[in-house]
């Protein structure tokens, strides 16, 4: 088989080869068609990869933020027993600001617009 050995797909599949750490292998990809068809599955293959370690990043993500969440409301608990909130008062505080953490609270002023002008 003749082999190219120049021209932008030739450089653009070993680059891809490289970067993508699929290694040189041991089935030789020659023809023009192969090499596109090897880069279109570099390419693919890169985003697969992303979107799965872009989805389990989210999820660490969440879990760090659910527990900075936690944390928010355990210092307010401590905070209101230092300083002997009563416990009516104590039980409103943390429903509020429960609420104000974990629910979908929209950041836009539609919720300010029935609101008087000063």
């Amino acid at each position: 088989p003749i082999i190219e050995t120049s021209g932008w797909r030739n450089s653009l599949y070993f680059v891809l080869m490289t970067v993508t750490s699929v290694g040189y292998g041991d089935v030789p990809v020659v023809t023009s068609a192969q090499k596109t068809f090897a880069i279109l599955l570099f390419v693919l293959g890169t985003m697969l990869n992303a979107t799965m370690f872009g989805k389990v990043a989210s999820h660490f993500a969440k879990f760090d933020k659910d527990a900075q969440k936690a944390d928010v409301l355990r210092q307010t608990m401590q905070t209101m027993q230092d300083f002997d909130v009563p416990r009516t008062l104590q039980t409103e505080v943390l429903a509020f600001q429960h609420h104000v953490l974990y629910d979908d609270i929209t950041s836009n002023n539609e919720n300010f617009e029935a609101l008087p002008e000063t």
